[in-house]
Parts: structure tokens; C-alpha cells; sequence
């Protein structure tokens, strides 16, 4: 196994036992187990890395460790590409019904403009 196929495995497994620990929490809370804060921030963590990771594999990059500060994830690894995606999916936009009203048109120009300003990061 090369190092890219560990990685991918040892993401699988960890995946894996997480979706194991969600659905442990989940069925003690239907027999009336009270969890503490703790657990419960811990069973929420392990949601949003897992939404987080989807995300990131989808539209930013996913070189990061499940331990990092969910702001810098959403930071570092998912919005700093935002204004690019979105760069690149407005002609398709412009052609939509969705702003063939001139209030519509005048959002699309303004969030054109706010995209190509902030498109390196400024």
C-alpha cells in the first residue's frame, strides 16, 4: 500500500468509527440517556468534520487533520477558493432565470464585483 492509499484508508476508518460513535450516542439518547455537554459537542464535532471533509473534497482541499479549529478549516482549506468557484460559475448564472429582474441583475453585478475583489484573498 503507497502512502496516498494508507492515507485514504486510514480517512475510511476513521470515517467509519465516527459513524459508529454517532450512532451509539444517537441510540443511548433514545433509551433516555442523558449526555453530557461534553459528548454532546464531541457528537456535533464529528458531524460538522464530516460535512467539513465532503466539502472540502468537493470545493477546497482536504490537507488538513481532524483536530484543526473549525475556523481554520473553513478558513484555510474551504473559502479561500469561494471567490474562484464563484467566478467561475457566473456566466452560467447570468444566463438563469434567476436574475431576470433588474433587482435581481443589480445583486448579480454586486456580488460580481465583491467576488472579483476579493478573488486573491483581499
Amino acid at each position: 500500500m503507497n502512502e496516498k492509499e494508507e492515507k485514504l484508508y486510514i480517512q475510511g476508518e476513521t470515517e467509519a468509527l465516527k459513524k459508529m460513535i454517532t450512532h451509539c450516542q444517537t441510540k443511548l439518547q433514545a433509551f433516555g440517556v442523558e449526555l453530557s455537554s461534553d459528548e454532546k459537542f464531541s457528537h456535533e464535532r464529528i458531524e460538522a468534520i464530516g460535512l467539513l471533509r465532503m466539502l472540502c473534497d468537493e470545493m477546497g482541499d482536504n490537507d488538513w487533520e481532524d483536530d484543526l479549529h473549525l475556523s481554520d478549516i473553513i478558513q484555510k482549506h474551504l473559502v479561500k477558493d469561494v471567490p474562484k468557484m464563484f467566478m467561475a460559475h457566473i456566466g452560467k448564472w447570468r444566463d438563469s432565470d434567476i436574475f431576470a429582474s433588474s433587482e435581481n441583475e443589480d445583486d448579480l453585478k454586486a456580488f460580481t464585483e465583491w467576488v472579483g475583489a476579493n478573488r486573491n484573498g483581499g
